[in-house]
């Protein structure tokens, strides 16, 4: 069977009524009703079932890297960096939850798919491709630095220091202004950031502010993003949103940059304000924050669950934390633990549901390792074994509570 890798537009199927042949609705209502693993209070199942998931999908690639998703039709795809780099640090982190697995086994071989992918070796002269591989050389950076960190072996720490070259070198190109989309300008942003924490060199931190401060000017007075675009002209689908905000706010993490994590508030509370009058996420968001609610982009749920997570463990209000607790619930409903079909159970659809016009009847690699990080960070903040400290910006004082009380203070919206 020849294995397909999905495109950056969404796969259609012209003249096949997906919906007569499949009857996917009654096929999710039957698979509902049987999975009985649905809550938070379930979350050991959940967890097992897509860190198995995790497993199976790096087993069904020869070099031990992750593909880009499993189709219904076309079974697992090609390898892709993106999901292959950002793995590393899920899998570490998975490693003390399900230790039978050999997760941190599984995310050195992940590092090494990396090292030994040609595809990052050189830039092409074509657009597209330039911007993947930037794009992958940032998420492989954030991986090496993950196993590093894991395992302080300095040879994880050179290899990410020689990838994080490279990846300053291509972003001095001025195309990249051209071909490098917001979103992915974030991830690269927060890579360089913390290779400068890792190895401080001015190369990264000057890259890595001209990046940053580039993204603020594309983001208009309500905080949306205006260099994020969806394919064919279409709004842009909420992972990419998402992303843009959590690079920003981990870059602004590291650097202790107020304006990136002001940038990234703003983000994440209109997205919140827009989960608590809909009582759900939009699959996509366009500019003035138009909202299509006609799906849900899977991976953006998690990587927007994420994002309030860290808000919230950094001080901000608790309303993250429960919104947050909300979305996971609904992510963990919609997994099948039960399917026969090695690629369906434990796996995240790319869209929910699973037939709509976004990456149809696939399941998302990338997807999957951002619920698991939802997963493994509820656990470690609820209560009892939230932080007791959880402080990034410091509160003043009010009446009827101490400077740095157990409760948050939000910022003001014009901040």
């Amino acid at each position: 069977m020849v294995k397909k890798q999905m495109s950056e537009s969404p796969l259609t199927f012209s003249f096949v009524d997906i919906r007569s042949r499949l009857r996917p609705d009654r096929l999710e209502s039957r698979v509902r009703k049987r999975d009985k693993s649905r809550s938070i209070g379930h979350a050991r199942p959940v967890i097992e079932e897509s860190a198995l998931w995790l497993c199976r999908a790096q087993d069904a690639m020869e070099d031990g890297g992750l593909p880009g998703f499993y189709h219904l039709y076309t079974g697992w795809s090609a390898k892709a960096v993106e999901p292959t780099a950002s793995a590393i640090p899920t899998m570490l982190s998975l490693a003390g939850v399900v230790p039978e697995f050999n997760m941190t086994k599984r995310a050195v071989r992940l590092g090494r798919a990396i090292r030994d992918d040609n595809h990052l070796a050189g830039l092409s002269s074509a657009k597209t491709i330039i911007s993947e591989n930037v794009t992958g050389l940032a998420w492989a950076v954030l991986g090496w630095i993950g196993v590093y960190a894991h395992t302080a072996k300095a040879a994880f720490k050179n290899t990410a220091i020689t990838t994080g070259v490279q990846l300053n070198h291509t972003c001095a190109d001025r195309m990249l202004d051209r071909v490098v989309s917001v979103p992915q300008r974030a991830i690269i942003t927060w890579a360089l950031e913390c290779l400068f924490h890792l190895q401080p060199e001015k190369q990264f931190y000057r890259t890595a502010e001209a990046l940053g401060s580039s993204i603020l000017g594309s983001c208009a007075a309500d905080g949306y993003p205006q260099g994020c675009t969806g394919a064919n002209g279409t709004d842009p689908a909420l992972v990419y949103l998402a992303q843009t905000f959590r690079g920003l706010l981990e870059s602004g993490i590291l650097s202790q940059n107020r304006s990136w994590i002001v940038a990234a508030y703003k983000g994440a509370q209109r997205l919140l304000e827009s989960f608590q009058q809909q009582g759900t996420l939009a699959g996509r968001y366009g500019p003035g924050w138009r909202a299509d609610y006609s799906f849900n982009c899977m991976a953006g749920c998690a990587q927007t669950a994420l994002l309030w997570l860290r808000l919230y463990q950094h001080g901000f209000a608790e309303e993250y934390f429960h919104a947050a607790t909300q979305v996971a619930r609904f992510i963990t409903s919609t997994i099948d633990t039960a399917s026969p079909d090695p690629g369906i159970r434990g796996g995240i659809r790319a869209g929910y549901p699973l037939w709509i016009d976004y990456h149809p009847l696939a399941y998302s690699t990338m997807a999957a390792k951002l619920a698991l990080d939802v997963f493994l960070l509820l656990k470690k903040l609820s209560p009892p074994e939230i932080a007791s400290q959880r402080l990034l910006l410091k509160r003043p004082a009010e009446s009827g509570r101490p400077e740095g009380g157990t409760e948050c203070r939000q910022l003001p919206a014009g901040s």
